[in-house]
C-alpha cells in the first residue's frame, strides 16, 4: 500500500489533467511570488491563458491548499490572495530540479568541467542528494566529491546546489588537461 507522501509525489508527477493543471497553477503562483506580485485567483488564471478552464483551474487551486502547497490569506481590502506555502515552495523547487539537463554542444570544446564539494556532515541528505543529482546529469566520479563532465554546466550545477542548500561547499572548475582523462574521453564517447 502507497503512503500518503507516494501517492501525492504519483500524482504529482503523472500526465492526469488535473496533475497538470496543478503544476500550471503552482507554476504560476511561484512565478507571481518570484515576481512579487500579489498572487490574486484573477491574476494567476490570467497567466494559464485559454487553455486551462476556470473551473479545473479553481479544482486545481483548492487541490493545492488540500495538499498545504497553497494557501488562501484575506488582504485588508478584501481580496482573497494565494500565497506558496514552504512546502510550495519547496515542491516547485523538486519540480524545476526534474526538469534540469545539460545540453550537449554539437562539437565538445575540449574542457573538463569539475565539480567538487566538502559538505558538512550537518548535511549529510543534502550531499548524497547533490551526489544523486550529478549521477543523474550524467557526471563520472573521480572521487566521492569530485565529479566531472565535458560540457558546460556552471548554471545547471549552481542552480542544484542552491537548491539541495550547500552552494558555499560548493566549487566548480574548467581544465583543458586531466592527466588520467582517457577513461573519461571513452566513458562519454569523446573518443
Amino acid at each position: 500500500m502507497l503512503t500518503h507522501k507516494q501517492r501525492l509525489e504519483n500524482f504529482i508527477s503523472s500526465h492526469e489533467t488535473i496533475a497538470v493543471v496543478s503544476r500550471a497553477v503552482l507554476a504560476a503562483v511561484a512565478l507571481l511570488a518570484l515576481t512579487a506580485v500579489a498572487a490574486t485567483a484573477p491574476n494567476v488564471l490570467s497567466l494559464l491563458g485559454d487553455t486551462i478552464s476556470k473551473r479545473k483551474a479553481q479544482n486545481a487551486f483548492y487541490g493545492l491548499k488540500r495538499r498545504g502547497l497553497v494557501e488562501f490569506v484575506r488582504e485588508k481590502d478584501g481580496k482573497e490572495t494565494v500565497k506558496l506555502t514552504i512546502k510550495g515552495r519547496s515542491k516547485i523547487k523538486e519540480m524545476d530540479l526534474d526538469a534540469i539537463t545539460i545540453k550537449m554542444p554539437k562539437k565538445w570544446d575540449e574542457k573538463w568541467r569539475i565539480v567538487i564539494f566538502d559538505i558538512p556532515n550537518r548535511h549529510t541528505a543534502a550531499r548524497e542528494a547533490l551526489r544523486e543529482k550529478l549521477k543523474e546529469l550524467g557526471f563520472c566520479s573521480l572521487q566521492k566529491s569530485v565529479w566531472v563532465h565535458p560540457y558546460p554546466c556552471e548554471e545547471e550545477i549552481l542552480f542544484v546546489a542552491n537548491a539541495f542548500e550547500v552552494l558555499p561547499f560548493v566549487e566548480i572548475l574548467e581544465a583543458s588537461v586531466l592527466v588520467n582523462e582517457n577513461r573519461l574521453l571513452k566513458s562519454f564517447n569523446l573518443v
